[in-house]
């Protein structure tokens, strides 16, 4: 907390996961700070390496490339949990340090305010630069999905019996993230919609793979380890769009089915 509170006073943004140091599952919110964070820190601590959620959550980060690990100035290195032993690692008394490498890696510590959703929209405008964002967003809206907008942008729709499922996750940065889609397929009694949504995505971009690793809601296309850039996708949107709209009809079947079978 006294980390947070000193990244504060410098000007970054943070949020604090403390359900997971109380011993708690993994929830949705936990699930979207981890999704739309920059950079997580995780702290090795004498409580933390004994923790399983704590490493879950650290494994997922590195997966994503946001992992920053910093540790107590009394642990020593060697005390580090495996796979993490190996990477560099911040002693948390060099905040300077931290926020040098914060730095380092594009996050600017200063009194950013939250875009509008036209701010938004347009820094993602640049990014795509010749395909008509708009155009497409609102193709997107009259295929009957919303466009919710806060720190990402959110393609979602709610499934009749089950609940609201968000097909895809655009960030700030320009690239796509298709996780928690199936973790909402195996709530819904289908997996397969799932597999099928992401195949397809796949299928979409050169090179896109589907990286199936963790837990579920971390299921996502990739191109060569990283999140697909949006204007990779948009130049096959119509496409796209007909994927999202065949998956929300198998969610709907599937949650039909499941309320059925209860």
């Amino acid at each position: 907390m006294r980390l947070a509170e000193a990244l504060k006073r410098r000007g970054f943004t943070t949020w604090m996961d403390t359900g997971l140091v109380a011993g708690l599952n993994f929830n949705d919110s936990i699930r979207k700070e981890l999704a739309d964070a920059e950079k997580v820190i995780v702290i090795w601590s004498p409580e933390s390496i004994k923790s399983d959620y704590v490493k879950m959550e650290a494994g997922i980060a590195w997966a994503w490339n946001k992992l920053l690990p910093v540790r107590l100035s009394s642990m020593a290195v060697t005390e580090i949990p495996e796979p993490f032993a190996p990477l560099q690692t911040i002693d948390i008394a060099n905040l300077d340090g931290l926020a040098e490498t914060l730095k380092s890696v594009g996050i600017e510590a200063s009194a950013r305010r939250q875009l509008s959703s036209d701010e938004f929209i347009a820094a993602l405008a640049k990014e795509v630069k010749s395909i008509d964002l708009s155009a497409f967003l609102q193709k997107v809206r009259n295929a009957g999905f919303r466009v919710v907008i806060k720190q990402s942008m959110f393609f979602k729709s709610t499934i009749p019996g089950f609940q609201e499922v968000s097909f895809a996750t655009v960030l700030a940065n320009g690239t796509v993230n298709t996780n928690y889609i199936s973790d909402w397929a195996e709530k819904a009694g289908d997996a397969a919609v799932a597999t099928s949504y992401l195949n397809g995505v796949a299928a979409l971009i050169e090179h896109g793979t589907v990286r199936r690793e963790n837990a579920p809601w971390t299921w996502r296309v990739e191109v060569w380890g990283v999140l697909p850039k949006l204007s990779s996708l948009l130049e096959h949107g119509d496409a796209w769009i007909e994927l999202m709209k065949k998956a929300r009809e198998q969610f709907a079947l599937a949650a039909a089915a499941r309320k059925l079978g209860n």
